[in-house]
């Protein structure tokens, strides 16, 4: 069936200008938000002391050691103090169990005396499990009550939880906390990635999608750790300093097309005449081609609540739900393990928890030109591949000697091989947006969002590879973002097609009266 609503809504961008003063100011003040909620979900980066990645017997003959910072990575090469508890200038931690650790802020008493990995383990595992519960439920409360109130509900609940988190005095505390600021956060960046597409014209969605413009979010984070150097204070700040955001909730409109496919004529007529008198160029036609998507949504949905089981709706629905699902649990695993490889690039924990974020950009940047020529499906599909060769030549490096030569190839490897995990994740994300209509398509987002969380906790279940061989891991997850190459073939492709609104109810009909009332739509309600 052919969704002339869509159509009708890509003309009207058409004419107006897909991205005009309206589309931009929509998309900077979505970063800004964005960038607030990754600054967030970094916080325990900073905040939670961190196992050493070699472990070594602390050599303090059991003296009191202070806490503070230490910004060099611990070398097992290097010589500690017995006698004044220094390392370089630098004062160290001991924990239960004389294992050495490090930590980027200063902490309180009952956080110092908690077991360093097993927190760390138990703060992240927490506050994914919450993202996956926040971004299910965020799907169905966007599709069913509309973007922008749920957005605004729970972005500010967000910063308030994560503010909390400076004022509580024990480790259990800190877990629930993060669990609760995992569930808030997961709502609004459901709804974050939907919100500025539906008003994109369909050469820029991915230009949106792959700017990657919310690493701002871990530079300021960064930064204000480097200046507040307190666990409490940095809490109280990063919470306070994005609060003011919320003023932005009367910047944001609400969904047109959500608004349309809700039945809410007159309202969604209001939002696209605001976006035109803001671009300052008139449609022809307007109101002949908003009659028409009105009428087409008339004519096939009903006005009713979604649900997950409408992802599954058709037999094509299905097999791309699934294909999404894997192919963004399989990506996160990659990407987060690499990520933890890598994560000790300068020595400089300010830097290095920034760093693998920035170093993304560019290969992400250069899927927008790639995948405008081959297309979404094909150019994830190169990426995917081309990262996992990258890393399944470790086992070829690793036979011929080379890599005894060049100490640093592995971390090369791994680096090279997470641009292109990145590069082909972010193209997923872009046609799990375009793929689904408009009623569904926050679920579809969430399940996205869900997996991909999911992924970062997977990720941490295979380190037990590691103790067979160090060549292990890239053989098998080299082999995991090849899969997720052939998987995105399973999606469609969505490049320079309009954005869907339509699931087709089953036996609608309209009755006479109705179809009458259709003469002059945009009066009634």
């Amino acid at each position: 069936m052919a969704d002339e609503s869509a159509e009708s809504f890509e003309s009207i961008l058409e004419g107006n200008g897909p991205v005009g003063f309206f589309q931009k100011r929509l998309f900077f003040v979505n970063i800004f938000l964005q960038a607030a909620a990754v600054s967030t979900l970094l916080y325990t980066s900073f905040a939670t002391p961190k196992p050493t990645p070699e472990p070594i017997r602390c050599l303090t003959n059991g003296h009191s050691v202070n806490h503070s910072i230490i910004i060099e990575p611990l070398n097992r090469t290097e010589q500690y103090s017995s006698d004044n508890n220094t390392h370089n200038g630098c004062k160290v931690l001991s924990y239960n169990g004389g294992i050495l650790s490090k930590i980027t802020i200063d902490v309180p008493t009952w956080l110092e005396e908690a077991d360093a990995g097993e927190l760390s383990e138990i703060t992240t595992y927490s506050q994914a499990v919450g993202v996956i519960i926040g971004a299910l439920c965020g799907g169905i409360l966007g599709d069913n009550f509309g973007r922008r109130k749920v957005m605004f509900t729970f972005f500010p609940l967000m910063l308030i939880f994560h503010g909390v988190c400076g004022a509580i005095s024990s480790w259990q505390a800190l877990i629930s906390l993060r669990f609760i600021v995992g569930v808030t956060a997961g709502v609004f960046i459901v709804i974050s990635i939907v919100m500025p597409i539906e008003y994109l014209g369909y050469e820029w969605r991915d230009v949106c999608m792959l700017s990657g413009f919310w690493t701002i979010g871990a530079i300021v984070l960064s930064i204000q750790a480097f200046l507040s150097k307190n666990w409490k204070l940095l809490a109280f700040v990063s919470g306070a300093f994005t609060l003011p955001l919320v003023g932005l909730y009367y910047i944001i409109p609400e969904s047109a097309r959500w608004l349309l496919c809700s039945h809410q004529y007159q309202a969604a007529e209001a939002s696209v005449k605001d976006m035109i008198s803001c671009n300052t160029k008139p449609v022809a036609e307007l109101t002949s081609l908003l009659d028409t998507a009105r009428t087409n949504v008339s004519n096939t949905m009903h006005r009713k609540n979604y649900s997950y089981i409408h992802l599954f709706h058709t037999i094509e629905l299905t097999k791309w739900t699934i294909a999404l699902a894997y192919s963004c649990l399989m990506a996160s695993t990659v990407y987060f393990y690499l990520y933890n490889k890598i994560g000790n690039i300068t020595g400089n924990v300010y830097v290095d928890n920034v760093l693998p974020f920035i170093v993304d950009l560019p290969l992400t940047w250069s899927a927008i030109v790639v995948n405008k020529c081959l297309g979404r499906r094909w150019c994830t599909f190169l990426y995917a591949v081309a990262s996992g060769f990258a890393l399944l030549s470790v086992m070829i490096l690793h036979m011929t000697g080379n890599l005894q030569s060049i100490p640093t190839m592995v971390t090369g490897l791994c680096l090279f091989g997470k641009l292109g995990v990145t590069a082909s994740f972010s193209l997923i994300s872009v046609m799990a947006i375009e793929m689904y209509p408009t009623v569904i398509r926050c679920m579809g987002t969430a399940i996205g969002v869900a997996f991909t969380a999911a992924g970062s906790i997977l990720s941490r279940q295979f380190k037990f590879l590691d103790a067979f061989h160090y060549t292990i891991p890239f053989v098998v997850f080299g082999g995991f973002i090849i899969t997720v190459g052939f998987s995105a073939l399973i999606l469609p492709e969505t490049i320079g097609k309009p954005l869907p609104n339509i699931l087709p109810c089953r036996h609608r009909k309209i009755p006479l009266t109705e179809g009458a009332r259709l003469f002059n739509p945009w009066e009634n309600v």
